[in-house]
């Protein structure tokens, strides 16, 4: 399988065997983030996270299905 992200290209050809971490080693390679590789490692405090999700929520509201 070839992957193309921001103009490069990469050959996984058992990509479907592969666990998840290397999933995440390949993505964050390909746009140049690899202190983000461990998810773990790159949360922030309980504050910074509610903030985070209340951003988040707020950006997809429009897209929120109406009930």
């Amino acid at each position: 399988m070839i992957f193309n992200l921001a103009g490069k290209s990469l050959l996984l050809p058992s990509v479907l065997e592969r666990g998840r971490a290397d999933d995440r080693m390949v993505i964050a390679g390909l746009l140049g983030l690899h202190h983000r590789v461990d998810w773990k490692e790159c949360s922030g405090s309980e504050a910074e996270e509610k903030e985070d999700a209340q951003k988040f929520r707020k950006a997809f509201a429009p897209f929120q299905p109406k009930k």
